[in-house]
């Protein structure tokens, strides 16, 4: 039975088709750095041939190193019961751009923003240096807390569009920050 043929639930018992695993580039700068708020923009470009389909990377693939310690800053996540999965169709050679705005653990969120992903994730900073990158993998196991996406709803999505799924990981630059 071809892929195009059956239901996003039966796709577990067909061939899922193509995938990819070429590069997929990322580049994380940080835009602004206060107390309360680090601001980091991503561009994803996509350096393969083919059209892709990608998830939006998740804020707690950001990794921050303490230079000190030698340990990673933990991350503190609330998932919601339920939210839109967010990811990108990618034409050869595009570039996405995603902004995080990330809350030390610290930093009380505001009641009213209960549901942003500035309010339910943080990340626990304590003054001092950091190495900072991004992180992401895609693979069979894929699962998105928030929306309940798994990949084979990645491979339903691609196949509507023509697309393929991007799979494999890939990181970012690494860059330092100091964090008062």
């Amino acid at each position: 039975m071809p892929c195009d043929s059956i239901d996003r639930h039966s796709l577990s018992t067909c061939d899922l088709g193509r995938v990819v695993s070429d590069t997929l580039a990322f580049k994380l700068d940080l835009i602004s750095q206060a107390p309360d708020c680090l601001r980091f923009r991503l561009l994803m470009r996509n350096t393969t041939r083919v059209k892709i389909l990608a998830p939006r990377p998740a804020i707690y693939g950001l990794h921050f190193g303490n230079l000190t310690t030698g340990k990673p800053a933990a991350w503190s996540v609330k998932p919601l019961e339920s939210a839109r999965w967010v990811g990108y169709f990618f034409e050869s050679g595009d570039v996405k751009q995603t902004e995080y705005l990330v809350r030390p653990t610290s930093i009380a969120p505001e009641a009213v923003d209960e549901k942003s992903e500035y309010a339910r994730c943080s990340v626990d900073l304590i003054p001092g240096s950091y190495l900072v990158w991004i992180k992401m993998q895609v693979d069979q196991d894929y699962f998105c807390s928030d929306s309940n996406y798994r990949y084979p709803d990645l491979v339903w999505l691609a196949l509507q569009e023509q697309a393929v799924v991007w799979t494999g990981q890939t990181m970012s630059n690494r860059f330092n920050i100091a964090y008062p």
